[in-house]
């Protein structure tokens, strides 16, 4: 334990950088599983990205850790919720409708 101690004795070390990267990817993990588990995307989004969130659910990747989590079953459910959801959203280079009547 003192080694790892040293190891991240000052802020941007390398010891501190995986320390802070250990950290985020372990906070990341339980909010994907909150998320998957919930049925719901938003929390997930509102804190990562809803663009991330979506490029990471289509990944092998996210297969490998949903399946590592134990959470694979609710992970095809919530990938599926994801995709009609952003299947509903208006691509990025249209223009949202709009409101007054075409004349």
């Amino acid at each position: 334990a003192a080694a790892a101690d040293e190891q991240v004795a000052w802020e941007g070390s390398g010891g501190w950088v995986r320390a802070q990267l250990l950290s985020h990817f372990a906070a990341l993990g339980e909010a994907a599983a909150r998320a998957v588990l919930s049925g719901s995307a938003a929390s997930l989004s509102a804190e990562y990205g809803a663009e991330w969130v979506r490029g990471w659910a289509e990944t092998a990747n996210f297969g490998r850790w949903a399946s590592g989590a134990g959470v694979h079953a609710a992970a095809r459910l919530w990938r599926a919720r994801l995709e009609a959801t952003a299947a509903r959203r208006p691509s990025r280079g249209s223009a949202p409708p709009s409101a007054e009547p075409a004349t």
